[in-house]
């Protein structure tokens, strides 16, 4: 990545943030983390309560980068041939888009997706995996960049369902809604009830495609890719050197494909952030939304009422920034031996 990219990515950054200030108050982590996954291409979760303005959020986020948007109201009896012509129909609506296309809009918000029937899930995943498929005796298809956006609710007190874990796993992220802040819905609830400002557009397809790009020239430090794997590794009960409160918390851990999509994602924020490396704060900033759907607490903690994002917390309490050894790549068919008492921090691991 060239030098003169990096503020644009950071200059652009900055410009959306501004423009859905204008509608939305807070979710600033919310919204890296929808940025980071957009860059990334890649497919998310987002569990919120009703009224947290999800969908104004979402479909914000979409007409500042340019990009077409469509919600879908899942039901127990919405059908493949419904959930398809209703996102078509919405893609063609979009300026840009091609005429007579059958292709699905940039950003697919599936609002509660618990409650499909398999066959018109399957056909989700058919377009997120595959890129599209058969409709009516033709071919739908998935545009550039193309993203879903998969809304789940589910209440604090309810345990995670085991079986969904493996279903999840294909997302990248789990981002979390949160109701906002005492000092922003003091203004949220003070705000005079007239029409929003209008949300201007800062990028568009094409030149976020060029962004996509560019942020895949974003490298990662040996020393972060280590610290990484200590983290995902470390959720795993039954193998490797594993923190002892694992063993009272955790019923499943985080797979390979989590090491993945933590490094990934690492570099999306570095890319937002206008630097061409990932960072130990990139890493700490996006590990719970990448750990918390890939987490099963056991029964143990369930009881305690550890959820996973607890779970998260103590992992990076425990597991230290920089160990010995970190400076050195993993050999093939090698377990690196790392002397994990020293705690020293690496030098240029800023807001460490």
């Amino acid at each position: 990545m060239s030098t003169t990219t990096l503020p644009a990515f950071h200059d652009t950054a900055e410009a959306i943030h501004r423009e859905l200030a204008s509608v939305v108050v807070g979710q600033q982590d919310v919204i890296d983390q929808l940025l980071a996954a957009i860059l990334a291409g890649r497919h998310c979760l987002l569990e919120s309560a009703p009224g947290s303005a999800k969908n104004l959020l979402v479909a914000s986020l979409a007409k500042t980068l340019g990009l077409s948007f469509h919600r879908v109201h899942c039901t127990p009896d919405l059908l493949p041939d419904a959930l398809i012509s209703g996102a078509v129909l919405a893609a063609r609506e979009h300026p840009d888009a091609p005429g007579n296309s059958m292709q699905l809009p940039h950003v697919l918000l599936v609002d509660d997706i618990t409650r499909l029937v398999p066959a018109t899930r399957s056909v989700i995943q058919q377009a997120m995996v595959d890129g599209g498929g058969p409709w009516e005796g033709q071919l739908f298809a998935v545009p550039a960049p193309f993203i879903v956006l998969a809304a789940k609710y589910r209440q604090e007190e309810e345990p995670a369902d085991v079986a969904d874990e493996p279903r999840d796993d294909r997302y990248m992220l789990k981002i979390a809604l949160r109701f906002p802040s005492y000092h922003d819905e003091f203004h949220v609830t003070d705000a005079p009830l007239d029409q929003p400002s209008e949300i201007q557009r800062v990028l568009n397809p094409a030149r976020l495609r060029e962004f996509q790009q560019a942020a895949g020239r974003v490298v990662a430090p040996v020393h972060v890719v280590h610290y990484a794997l200590r983290l995902t590794r470390s959720t795993r009960v039954h193998e490797g050197r594993t923190p002892d409160f694992a063993y009272e918390w955790i019923g499943i851990g985080a797979g390979p494909r989590a090491s993945h999509h933590l490094l990934a994602a690492a570099k999306m924020r570095a890319a937002w952030q206008g630097r061409d490396f990932a960072a130990i704060e990139d890493v700490q900033a996006m590990i719970h939304c990448v750990l918390r759907h890939r987490l099963v607490a056991n029964q143990n903690a369930r009881a305690n009422g550890i959820t996973p994002d607890k779970i998260v917390d103590r992992l990076v309490y425990e597991i230290p920034v920089r160990v010995e050894g970190d400076d050195i790549a993993a050999a093939p068919g090698d377990e690196p031996k790392f002397d994990v008492t020293s705690d020293d921090q690496w030098i240029g691991d800023s807001g460490r």
